[in-house]
C-alpha cells in the first residue's frame, strides 16, 4: 500500500474526526484540540482540557481502537462510567508520573470504539474554589436528587452516569448560567446507593477565577 493510501484509510478510518483534522490543519488548531473536540463528558465530569503533545501520541495509538486497548496502553482504569442516554463509556486512567493525582486520562468509547482521548486537570487548586466546593457540599451533601432539584440550578442534568464499580449514579448540570458559582460551568455531584448527595464538585470555572487574586 502506498504512502498516500495508508494517509487517506486513516482519516477515512477516523470518520468525522478525520474531517475535523482537515480543518484543525487548515485553521492552524493542533490535533489535540481535534481529540479533545470529540469528548462530549470528560471536561464536564471530570475536569479541565489539558493540552499537551503526549495527548497527540496517545490518541495516535488509541482513536478507532476498542476500549480494551486504553487498558494496555494507560494502565489499570481509576474509575469506569456509562452514560445512561446515550451507553457512552467514560473511563479515568491515571497520569503516569502524577505522585499528586492531580491530572487524568479519560478515554470516551461509543459502541466498544474509542471516539475521544483527552488529558485533564482534575481540581482547581484556588481558594476561591475550595470555600465554594465545601459551600455547596454543606448545603448539598445528604439530600436526595429530588430535594436538590427543587433548586432551579439542579433541576435538569445534562447526563446522568453510572459508576460501573458500584451502580451509584453521577449527575451533571449545567450551571453556566447563574451567577453565584463562581462562573464554574458545570456542577458535578456523586450520589450514594440511597441516591443521596455525597459529593459535589465544580467545573470549568472562567481563566479570570483559576488563581487566586493578588
Amino acid at each position: 500500500m502506498t504512502r498516500k493510501a495508508t494517509r487517506l484509510r486513516r482519516w477515512v478510518y477516523l470518520g468525522p474526526l478525520g474531517l475535523a483534522g482537515l480543518a484543525a490543519c487548515a485553521s492552524g488548531c493542533s490535533m489535540t484540540d481535534v481529540y479533545s473536540k470529540g469528548a462530549k463528558i470528560a471536561f464536564k465530569l471530570v475536569g479541565d482540557a489539558v493540552q499537551e503533545s503526549d495527548v497527540d501520541q496517545h490518541a495516535k495509538k488509541l482513536m478507532g481502537q476498542p476500549l480494551s486497548q486504553a487498558d494496555a496502553v494507560l494502565g489499570t482504569p481509576m474509575e469506569q462510567f456509562e452514560e445512561l442516554r446515550t451507553k457512552r463509556q467514560v473511563v479515568v486512567y491515571p497520569v503516569s508520573g502524577d505522585v499528586l493525582s492531580r491530572y487524568g486520562w479519560v478515554i470516551e468509547s461509543q459502541q466498544d470504539r474509542i471516539v475521544a482521548v483527552s488529558k485533564v486537570h482534575k481540581e482547581n487548586p484556588s481558594g476561591m474554589a475550595v470555600v465554594k466546593k465545601l459551600m455547596l457540599q454543606d448545603k448539598l451533601v445528604g439530600k436526595t436528587a429530588a430535594e436538590i432539584g427543587r433548586d432551579e440550578k439542579y433541576r435538569n442534568p445534562l447526563f446522568i452516569l453510572r459508576q460501573r464499580a458500584t451502580g451509584n449514579l453521577v449527575r451533571v448540570y449545567d450551571v453556566s448560567k447563574f451567577t453565584d458559582l463562581l462562573g464554574a460551568r458545570y456542577c458535578v455531584m456523586r450520589f450514594d446507593s440511597a441516591d443521596r448527595c455525597e459529593s459535589v464538585r465544580i467545573l470549568g470555572l472562567a481563566a479570570s477565577t483559576k488563581q487566586d487574586p493578588a
